[in-house]
């Protein structure tokens, strides 16, 4: 998992490079902290735990390492900011009420959504376990992306996200712009020789 030693702090801070920036600090925010499900059942209750109450914050996130979407949100938010990059929590709906963010690098708009790239998954048991690593589907991902699953609250003024530069996949070069079993089995090919 990522740690945020002094030393790597500092070179982040230093680093020109947007992109390593923005992946250390999802990859970071994505393996550190887990989603609190026990905070999601507690949501219409009168009365919740304290911790559930936590799991909405920064202190939720970073601290307790314990948080629901709006947690994941507001800590992305204020590192990238911190880092001098441009980020704003979205309020909306992905199948129920949701947090998620967008970032500008280099003058283009691109959504990001924290909780959705965490890396937990559920056994043929239904129970949930986290691999190593994050996941990328929403890192750094287009309108036509994004509101597949996300529907954002009218009372914002929201960007046009329609850049690819700075997408996970393409990025790293595991974007197919068309359809074609042999690139699709060299794509698969050089992820399996990466891990």
């Amino acid at each position: 998992a990522p740690k945020l030693e002094p030393e790597l702090a500092q070179r982040l801070i230093n680093d020109s490079e947007k992109y390593e920036k923005v992946k250390f600090v999802h990859d970071y925010l994505v393996v550190n902290a887990e989603y609190d499900y026990v905070c999601l059942e507690e949501i219409n209750k009168t009365v919740q735990r304290a911790s559930s109450q936590q799991s909405h914050t920064i202190y939720g996130c970073l601290v307790n390492k314990v948080c629901v979407c709006d947690g994941y949100s507001k800590s992305f938010q204020l590192i990238m900011n911190m880092l001098d990059i441009d980020c704003e929590l979205v309020l909306g709906n992905a199948g129920g009420g949701h947090a998620w963010n967008y970032v500008v690098l280099d003058g283009e708009a691109y959504w990001m959504d924290i909780t959705w790239d965490e890396n937990e998954q559920a056994d043929e048991d239904g129970d949930l376990y986290a691999p190593e690593g994050a996941n990328y589907d929403y890192f750094c991902v287009t309108d036509e992306h994004l509101y597949k699953t996300h529907t954002p609250d009218d009372t914002f003024t929201l960007p046009i996200c329609k850049a690819f530069d700075y997408n996970f996949f393409y990025r790293e070069n595991s974007y197919l712009q068309s359809y074609s079993f042999e690139a699709v089995c060299t794509a698969v090919a050089e992820q399996e020789g990466a891990q």
